[in-house]
């Protein structure tokens, strides 16, 4: 079991491996020193292999390349043991150009399969001191300049190209294991419209001698041959074969459509046993900028009729969403802003109780004679003008209005001559017995003291018993005799209200 930190060009991945599922080697084969070195011609492995052993990789070999396999387009894998020098954290490096991949214990620790200049790629590991580590070392040459080296270091181990004391050329996994296949991340996101594209790679550990056939299933937001470039069903990998690369490329278009994850999956197959690491994703990132959401707009005029206090609210509701709300101290213009597309109903009332809630006893405005309008945004809605009537309530009388007392009351000929208006003191619902005991006056007697005719005769003159004869109440004409007539006027008055 071993970690190691993971550096990509472009790219800065800290990752953390596990033991592989299958049995790390517990020892080293007997070998000489250095590393197997098998060449082919073509840039994947196509012709060969021409097989030696390299003490060292430590090759520049600029314009030319090795004799069996000629300058350019050539292929090499180099296999072994690492024996390490210390217990401690060691740090292994390439420099390479043109691509390279190392496997260390079953894992694809670097993957720059790319072509690029001089570049030096690290990664880092757990080493123990007579613990040795089985190692692959991949690298392809297209054309051009080529260079290829193999360097270690920790805190003990000065920094050196990797010496042949320190390897062992032998095979470094046993002959008859079955191939162990997992896929894994290299390059974990893809960026539209640019050179950094996303890349996995699916290989084996374990024998090269056979093809194996991986099938693949894709999921997630970016769907093969839609958002990206196509992806295999199948991946094969021929004899001395030992990966395989998937680089993930977006389709570059003019439509903002977020950040989209793929999910690549290998499947069970013949030859081969899956490992730990089936599945592998990569990020999709747009180079559109998101949409600027577009604001719509609802305005008209609240008018108001009456003297109710209160605010004027006027909201909007959308059928799926919340609802928007314009709130006005007194009369006049609204505008209900930055409003989504879609379809809304909107009512206008008076919120008496400041609650920002239409109560059921609170007045709703009218616009065009409904309570409610259905608008449509956008268009932006415009001259939705709402009234709104609310009328004062007075309270109930419980007093005397000024009819009482001018239009049906005590009259002017009243006050002057003793006389009561007939319309408030006598109609047919009225006890005379009972009013009299209130007012204490003598009906039966003859009607209003001070002498006065309950109403005056068709010749004017009076109808009644004369003042001072013995009929009605004693007493002269003057103030004590009308302030008589208003409490007994009062009286009767509030009695009828209160039928």
């Amino acid at each position: 079991m071993f970690s190691h930190r993971l550096l990509l060009p472009g790219a800065a991945l800290t990752a953390c491996w596990c033991a592989p599922s299958f049995a790390p080697a517990q020892g080293a084969p007997d070998g000489p020193p250095g590393l197997i070195a098998d060449y082919y011609r073509g840039d994947n492995f196509e012709e060969g292999p021409f097989s030696r052993v390299d003490l060292q990789v430590d090759n520049t070999w600029g314009a030319g390349g090795p004799a069996t396999v000629g300058e350019n387009h050539f292929s090499v894998r180099w296999m072994g043991w690492l024996l390490p020098t210390y217990t401690e954290p060691f740090t292994l490096y390439t420099v390479s150009d043109d691509g390279v991949r190392l496997y260390v214990d079953g894992a694809l620790a670097l993957d720059n399969w790319t072509l690029h200049g001089v570049t030096q790629d690290e990664a880092f590991f757990e080493l123990r001191l007579g613990e040795p580590v089985p190692v692959v070392l991949e690298y392809y040459e297209s054309a051009g300049s080529a260079t290829m080296q193999l360097g270690w270091r920790s805190p003990s181990q000065a920094d050196e190209i990797v010496p042949s004391t320190q390897l062992i050329a032998a095979a470094p996994w046993p002959p008859d294991m079955q191939p162990v296949v997992q896929i894994v991340v290299s390059d974990s996101r893809a960026i539209e419209g640019s050179d950094d594209t996303g890349r996995m790679t699916v290989y084996r550990w374990g024998d090269l001698s056979t093809e194996i056939r991986i099938p693949m299933t894709y999921d997630g937001e970016a769907e093969p041959g839609v958002v990206i470039e196509g992806l295999p069903e199948e991946i094969v990998l021929p004899a001395n074969r030992m990966s395989h690369s998937l680089e993930i490329v977006p389709f570059d278009d003019d439509v903002y459509q977020g950040r989209r994850q793929l999910h690549a999956i290998i499947g069970p197959g013949e030859g081969y046993a899956l490992g730990q690491s089936v599945e592998a994703s990569v990020t999709l990132i747009d180079d559109e900028r998101a949409p600027v959401e577009v604001g719509h707009t609802i305005t008209g005029h609240v008018s108001y009729v009456g003297g109710r206090p209160g605010r004027f609210v006027i909201e909007a509701t959308p059928v799926d969403g919340e609802r928007s709300q314009a709130v006005l101290v007194s009369p006049g213009i609204y505008a209900l802003s930055n409003l989504p597309a879609g379809d809304y109903l909107v009512r206008a009332f008076l919120d008496e109780d400041l609650n920002g809630e239409r109560d059921p006893d609170e007045i709703e405005g009218l616009a065009g004679g409904a309570a409610e309008v259905s608008v449509t945004l956008p268009p932006d809605a415009v001259d939705i003008d709402w009234l709104i009537n609310a009328p004062v309530i007075e309270p109930p009388d419980g007093g005397i209005t000024d009819g009482g007392l001018t239009d049906g009351g005590v009259t002017d000929a009243g006050a002057a001559d003793g006389g009561v208006a007939d319309a408030d003191l006598i109609d047919a619902e009225t006890d005379p017995q009972r009013d009299a005991a209130l007012s204490g006056v003598d009906i039966d007697a003859g009607g209003v003291a001070d002498g006065g005719a309950s109403n005056s005769g068709s010749d004017g003159e009076p109808s009644g018993p004369a003042a001072g004869d013995g009929g009605g109440c004693q007493g002269q004409r003057g103030p004590g005799a009308l302030w008589l007539w208003l409490g007994t006027l009062i009286a009767i008055r509030r009695r009828r209200l209160q039928r």
